[in-house]
């Protein structure tokens, strides 16, 4: 995938709010050095996975840390 279309993707869905390039996450995704240009679908796959991951463990410790607060709150 060309990291122009990418990154205009992102901001076409209201994820980053200009096309622009952000030269770490263009790196991390890069396909190889020789084609700067280029971006790797499996790995943008597998980060979006990742993401996705930490979100649903966040969530867990949110859960975690608003019950603790209420029983807290129940015991005064």
């Amino acid at each position: 995938m060309r990291a122009t279309d990418f990154f205009d993707l992102l901001k076409e869905h209201g994820i980053r709010k200009k096309s622009s390039e952000h030269t770490n996450l263009k790196q991390l995704l890069m396909l190889d050095e020789t084609q700067p240009e280029l971006l790797n679908v499996d790995t943008i796959k597998r980060v979006l996975e990742q993401m996705a991951e930490n979100e649903d463990f966040m969530e867990a410790i949110r859960e975690d840390i608003m019950a603790a607060e209420q029983d807290g709150r129940n015991q005064e």
